[in-house]
């Protein structure tokens, strides 16, 4: 089965993995076939003693990286195909989904030192960002970087200019890109759409996939995949993302029905001996064929067509067929006398 991970918001230093958002995103991947797993990752906090915050980043995007691994060390545990592991994040989980996109094989973001799980990949196939920061320079001071927000501190752009840029997905757009959804509601006052929109346009600048920016009209910060009007600036407009969503990662990750790949003709001399292999992608289980002349059989489970071509100079067009759970594929095998 295809995984997502689910990743919070709340700034960096607030929200839960047991946020109502998030687990109402986690049951409409797991109804739609999806393993979904929501994650926690580290926050800044205020200091009781000198009030000041404290350093969260990039700790937190590791975090989201161990939850990958995590979930590739336990796919057999969970029924899970390792190839088709994705991420959606929202607001400042946005950020994080988008780098997990952006950053596999960063060496400075790499937390296999940490978290003992070096051997499995980080890379995920595909992400979304739901109203996340992703052009931080651009945005405002956020107290995850450490500091206190006073001018001079550390945490402020002044003197965190390179944590700022690094943790900026549009500063890490690049052709190797995973495929990226991106949603933002039209009225998000808190984190423009502008944000969204230099993603956007740095990514396709870079040469890599972008599907949006899907935006929500009347949309507020937070809104759920599914919300009944508590973002919006209408508070009788129903919000619904759902299919929209997931068909993206749908496009990315649900397994595909078989494609022939073998040959499209045998031929040989007329009444010569011969076998014939239908190749598949995909995973297909059943064979079959309409329109074998005599002489000629099947193996339903393999695949494998074999006995003599027609004794008739010409062409013979033959339908073979694989099936496998997700569907089926056609194609014209052409069997050819020749004299």
């Amino acid at each position: 089965r295809p995984a997502i991970v689910v990743i919070h918001g709340g700034g960096g230093n607030d929200g839960d993995k047991q946020d109502m958002r998030e687990v109402q995103a986690c049951i409409e991947f797991a109804s739609h076939g999806y393993v979904a797993l929501s994650l926690n990752y580290k926050k800044s906090y205020k200091t009781t003693s000198s009030g000041s915050w404290s350093t969260a980043w990039p700790q937190n995007i590791k975090d989201a990286k161990t939850a990958v691994r995590w979930l590739r060390k336990n796919a057999a545990t969970y029924g899970i195909d390792t190839n088709r592991i994705g991420a959606i994040g929202f607001s400042w989980g946005g950020n994080e989904a988008a780098m997990l996109a952006l950053t596999d094989g960063d060496a400075t973001l790499d937390p296999a030192s940490e978290d003992g799980l070096g051997t499995y990949s980080t890379k995920v196939a595909c992400a979304a960002n739901f109203y996340g920061a992703v052009q931080i320079p651009d945005y405002h001071n956020m107290n995850q970087f450490s500091g206190n927000g006073v001018p001079g501190s550390s945490g402020t752009m002044d003197n965190a200019t390179n944590n700022y840029l690094s943790a900026s997905p549009a500063s890490r757009a690049s052709s190797s890109a995973a495929p990226m959804l991106l949603s933002h509601g039209d009225a998000d006052l808190e984190v423009m759409p502008t944000q969204n929109f230099a993603l956007k346009a740095a990514l396709l600048n870079a040469g890599a996939k972008v599907q949006g920016v899907q935006m929500v009209p009347g949309g507020l910060h937070s809104y759920y995949l599914y919300d009944t009007g508590s973002h919006n600036t209408n508070t009788n407009q129903v919000t619904d993302v759902r299919a929209s969503t997931l068909g993206f990662f749908d496009q990315y990750l649900m397994p595909y029905a078989p494609a022939i790949t073998s040959s499209g003709t045998v031929a040989g001399a007329a009444g010569s001996s011969f076998s014939y292999q239908i190749q598949a992608n995909n995973s297909p289980t059943v064979y079959s064929s309409t329109g074998l002349p005599a002489g000629i059989s099947l193996d339903s489970a393999t695949g494998i067509l074999s006995g003599t071509l027609p004794s008739g100079i010409g062409t013979v067009p033959v339908t073979i067929t694989a099936t496998g759970p997700n569907g089926t594929a056609t194609r014209t095998l052409n069997l050819t006398s020749t004299d």
